[in-house]
């Protein structure tokens, strides 16, 4: 009675089940992805193995031992002996399964054998499991091999739930379609919230903060290298979609001129021309430093850096330059949580360096230690991105170099080509597209004059020329969706709002039109507002 219960003390009968699901299944805790299925049957088929064999090695422990004891009988005990279902074991189970793994439907004659005359079948019994027992052990090498790469090979694609998915809706997400599907959908909610509670109608719709200008660089590169390679684009095309990407986009932003080549600045030295009687101070309005004697190869042209610290753009704009704006912003976001990511890897091995031990990953060998740097894992990740813009690489390889650098985390930037091969297309149209160089000309023409911005200080002194502004923005704009944008150099906050033509004389009877300051809540987004993080 005192040793069974010592036995219920230590004895766990409680029994709990814990289903895997599979991919079918509705209960999405529990799903698998193929490749965590991949890993789970290599898991399994060596659990299998590992059984069978441990299996055939109790036997053969088993049989040895009765052999051994037979020595020591004299030949008229050993006549008498017989053995019990056990087979001399502790277990009426393992010895029967492992004699029925290996004579399969005979097995029983075996087991009866060994009970009846042990000394006569036992010899050649062990004989047959030691054989299988080698042959099984070589087979556990052979595949141990296969199962290591497996594992290798799936390792950090089982441990990313969201590429998947991610890869499937992005391409969706990031098209023109969607984009302003999602900003009228903004609009509509806030005029149905408006109708039943009242209040105010203006404000904007999404509100973006560039966290930095780095990124604002990085991924300026990344679009100008992908249009080089457009081999169905003209040089002039090309010149003009760089002229803008280097130019006016950075002027925009409030961020350095890009590199011109030598047919880019005579371009952008014309046009410097045109509009140099327009680059008054008036709204801390941008004009390039340059030098008499330019460069017989190439110019660095940059911005004067005179502008006021609360500085701001104001850009009425059409669907294309909204969708430009939010693609662009996209890929900035997604760089700078790849450039987020790689900050914490950096300040986690730093850390750690001298006192982590090696992952054990690494240890059972299925992962390779990273010969790079970790401080190098940014720029390494922009060179893949080039690399696969290019072709160099394909879409797998890309994919698990970011996983082995980034991890889960790396998921955002699988699909930047698709995205910055959209870009491109859109860039091209806002360069060479008759109705969007026309919104630009009439940017640059009201913010010659003030009307497109200035200091947030003085934007009061400025509200006739921003109205005027409006006015022929609507005029050029009746049969398309009118945008009104700002960029606030403080804070690096871009809004945008879609304005309705009924609308906006009440606006800006209220408002003059005027923007606030985006770290006010004046102008911070009602709760109508996306707000959409990024660079």
């Amino acid at each position: 009675s005192s040793g069974i219960n010592a036995e219920y003390g230590v004895l766990n009968d409680v029994w709990r089940s814990y289903p895997c699901w599979s991919e079918d299944s509705t209960f999405s805790g529990s799903k698998k992805t193929q490749y965590e299925e991949y890993i789970n049957k290599c898991d399994d088929e060596r659990f299998e193995l590992d059984v069978v064999i441990e299996t055939n090695l109790t036997c053969i422990k088993q049989l040895e031992a009765v052999q051994k004891k037979m020595t020591k009988l004299t030949p008229e005990e050993v006549a008498r002996l017989r053995l019990d279902n056990k087979l001399g074991g502790t277990s009426e189970v393992i010895g029967r399964q492992a004699i029925k793994r290996i004579y399969g439907d005979k097995h029983s004659g075996i087991i009866d054998g060994l009970k009846k005359s042990p000394q006569a079948v036992i010899p050649i019994v062990l004989k047959r499991l030691k054989s299988k027992d080698e042959e099984w052990c070589e087979a556990r090498r052979q595949f141990s091999k296969i199962w290591l790469e497996q594992c290798k090979k799936y390792h950090l694609k089982s441990l990313d739930h969201q590429s998947v998915t991610f890869k499937q809706t992005d391409l969706k997400s990031i098209r023109s379609k969607h984009l302003i599907t999602e900003i009228e959908t903004l609009y509509d909610e806030r005029m149905e919230q408006l109708n039943e509670k009242g209040g105010p109608g203006n404000g904007p719709h999404l509100l973006i903060t560039h966290k930095d200008h780095h990124i604002l660089e990085d991924a300026r590169t990344l679009i100008i290298h992908h249009l080089r390679r457009q081999s169905h684009l003209q040089k002039e095309e090309k010149t003009k979609v760089k002229f803008f990407l280097n130019g006016f986009l950075q002027d925009f932003f409030f961020a350095p001129r890009g590199d011109f080549s030598e047919d880019e600045s005579d371009e952008e030295s014309s046009e410097d021309d045109e509009t140099r009687s327009r680059a008054s101070n008036k709204g801390g309005t941008r004009r390039s430093n340059r030098k008499s004697e330019r460069p017989t190869k190439s110019v660095k042209v940059a911005p004067v850096d005179g502008e006021a610290s609360d500085a701001y753009n104001l850009f009425f704009t059409n669907n294309q330059w909204y969708v430009f704006l939010r693609q662009h912003q996209i890929l900035c976001e997604r760089l700078f949580q790849i450039y987020t990511h790689n900050t914490a890897v950096v300040e986690q091995e730093l850390k750690d360096r001298k006192s982590r031990k090696e992952p054990t990953a690494q240890a059972i060998k299925m992962r390779q230690p990273n010969p790079l740097p970790v401080e190098h894992y940014y720029s390494h990740f922009l060179s893949l991105v080039k690399d696969l813009l290019d072709c160099s690489i394909d879409q797998a390889l890309y994919e698990e170099k970011l996983r082995e650098m980034f991890g889960v985390n790396s998921y955002v930037a699988f699909t930047l080509d698709k995205l910055i091969s959209h870009i491109v297309r859109q860039s091209h149209t806002l360069a060479t597209d008759t109705s969007c160089n026309q919104i630009k000309n009439l940017y640059l023409k009201h913010r010659g004059s003030g009307g497109a911005g200035g200091s947030l200080s003085t934007s009061t002194n400025r509200a006739q020329q921003e109205l005027s502004y409006l006015r022929e923005a609507e005029q050029l704009l009746a049969e398309d969706n009118l945008y009104r944008t700002y960029f606030h150099k403080q804070g690096s906050k871009l809004t945008i709002e879609l304005l309705d033509g009924e609308a906006n004389d009440e606006t800006e009877n209220e408002d003059g039109g005027r923007p606030g300051n985006p770290d006010e809540s004046s102008t911070a987004p009602d709760k109508d507002t996306k707000m959409d993080t990024s660079t």
